[in-house]
């Protein structure tokens, strides 16, 4: 059987299953950190070296567990040289005033206020995923709003400013953004719309991410009360761990690269055997 490796594993919920060159080049960002935060010392450590040679991004859902990809180190270290090219993309922004470094606290080290490997993703590509779900949230306004008395022009006007919006020719300050802002707020307070569907879909996530990490810390997960869904994303997370032999070496855990100044969080870095999978 072959030896588990230490592998950067990154959970998604999604229900589409679809891969992304954002998840890869996540991973890269990932690999290439230098730093973890300790929590029991409160103090940025250094790996000396001791980096996972593996990525994985595992698609967590009721119905099933499944690896949706794979990284070898030779493959990591691909998608480290393109995060790289995404990193001096986003810098070239910031200093030409299209973009800001963020001002979250759990990314600061030493005093230097580093974006997240997300952070600097979003900011050079788009997620295809987002764009289909970000139509697909028009079509549903344009449907909406019409049995909530907004006139075809009022939704027409709205729409043709939600794409000028998603397109980043226009800014949510800009007065001419107050079309669509009004449609999505009254679409949103009838809970429709963009912002019920995304709370909704950060709020699955985010119970699904926390109940796979009380698992992985051996504490006691209640399920008797959980709604069905979760109940078989736990059974078939279960299933796939116990297959890989997964054993949990850092979870939750904030990294950094403090030569060039990026930080993200890991969901976990494990031992495991994926060809197991």
């Amino acid at each position: 059987m072959p030896t588990p490796i230490l592998t950067i594993l990154d959970w998604k919920s999604s229900a589409s299953g679809f891969v992304g060159a954002e998840m890869l080049l996540q991973l890269g960002g990932y690999y290439g950190t230098t730093h973890y935060f300790d929590p029991d010392t409160r103090a940025w450590l250094s790996l000396n070296g001791a980096r996972p040679t593996q990525g994985a991004i595992v698609n967590i859902r009721p119905d099933k567990c499944r690896v949706l990809v794979s990284l070898s180190q030779g493959d990591l270290e691909t998608a480290l040289a393109k995060f790289h090219e995404c990193l001096d993309v986003f810098t070239w922004l910031v200093d030409k005033g299209f973009a800001k470094l963020p001002e979250r606290e759990e990314y600061r080290v030493d005093n230097r206020q580093f974006p997240s490997v997300t952070y600097i993703i979003q900011h050079v590509i788009a997620k295809p995923g987002l764009l289909d779900w970000s139509y697909g949230i028009g079509v549903e306004a344009g449907l909406r709003a019409a049995g909530l008395g907004w006139t075809p022009d009022q939704i027409t006007e709205a729409l043709a400013v939600k794409a000028e919006l998603d397109a980043k020719r226009l800014k949510k300050t800009d007065p001419a953004a107050q079309p669509w802002l009004k449609v999505r707020e009254a679409l949103s307070e009838a809970g429709y719309g963009a912002t019920a569907k995304r709370d909704q879909a950060a709020t699955t996530g985010t119970s699904w991410h926390k109940t796979i990490l009380f698992f992985l810390q051996g504490q006691s997960v209640d399920l008797s009360t959980a709604p069905p869904d979760q109940v078989g994303m736990l059974t078939h997370f279960t299933q796939w761990s116990e297959r890989v032999q997964l054993e949990p070496k850092r979870l939750e855990t904030k990294v950094a690269n403090v030569d060039f100044g990026w930080a993200g969080t890991v969901d976990a870095v494990a031992s495991c055997n994926l060809e197991a999978r």
